[in-house]
């Protein structure tokens, strides 16, 4: 992995993951570990309910991964929707890798069925809410549709962006040194249009696809440094349990 700590322009810290979209791998931890006290490396991914218990593992955005949903297989809801990771309910787009291709689907995709070949070893399609990067004036009508105001704060925030023409994957973890909850989301993602050079413009930019994961006190990172040491980047006050998580089949890729 190439590990970097990005200071942006703005001051802000972005702890960085570059990895080929080769290399990924989607998994449910079932909240039985953080993901900093696991041993993968990566990054949290989709949502996932905190207030229904621990028993509730279910996972709420598409998380599928080599043919199958990253589970649990028996999490049929009172709504008959299945939430093992074949469904995006909590977002409308995706990010996939099929056939040694990485496509963005920044119209609605919700079911995993909708796309072909996941069913190959390899494949995967990870789900979330779209940011744009670049199309300033619409950029957090969705985010604002799934309750993400453009100057809502937390203590943390997650995202996954893949360059469309390399095929590589980025994941980005932003959080506060204090825990304290004044980290703006119009900040981190400018963060990241500052990691890639991007200028704010009304068409977007056809060579990347983000996407919001999520966040607050979920936003962990488990990765290695140039030095070789291990970097952890989590809520030091809840070093919550995890459900689906975006991991590394390959550290040294």
């Amino acid at each position: 992995m190439d590990y970097t700590a990005y200071t942006a322009p703005n001051g802000l810290i972005l702890h960085t993951i570059k990895t080929p979209a080769s290399n990924i791998k989607l998994l449910n931890l079932q909240k039985n570990s953080a993901l900093v006290d696991s041993d993968y490396y990566g990054i949290n991914g989709g949502w996932f309910n905190m207030s229904t218990g621990f028993n509730d593992k279910r996972t709420l955005n598409l998380a599928y991964c080599d043919g199958a949903p990253v589970g649990p297989t028996d999490e049929l809801s009172d709504d008959g929707i299945i939430r093992d990771g074949s469904t995006n309910c909590v977002g409308k787009q995706a990010l996939s890798f099929r056939e040694n291709l990485l496509r963005f689907h920044d119209e609605e995709v919700i079911y995993a069925s909708e796309l072909p070949l996941l069913n190959k070893q390899g494949a995967w399609v990870q789900g979330g809410i779209i940011m744009h990067l670049g199309r300033q004036s619409d950029w957090a009508l969705e985010l604002n549709d799934w309750g993400y105001r453009s100057y809502s704060e937390q203590n943390g925030w997650s995202a996954i962006v893949g360059d469309l023409w390399t095929a590589d994957i980025y994941l980005f973890v932003m959080r506060s040194a204090t825990n304290a909850k004044n980290l703006a989301l119009r900040d981190f993602r400018a963060g990241i249009m500052a990691y890639f050079g991007l200028a704010e413009n009304e068409t977007g930019y056809d060579r990347y696809g983000c996407m919001l994961l999520d966040s607050s006190s979920s936003s962990q990172m488990r990765a290695v440094s140039s030095s070789g040491s291990t970097v952890r980047v989590y809520n030091t006050n809840e070093k919550r349990p995890l459900c689906q998580i975006i991991a590394l089949r390959d550290p040294d890729l």
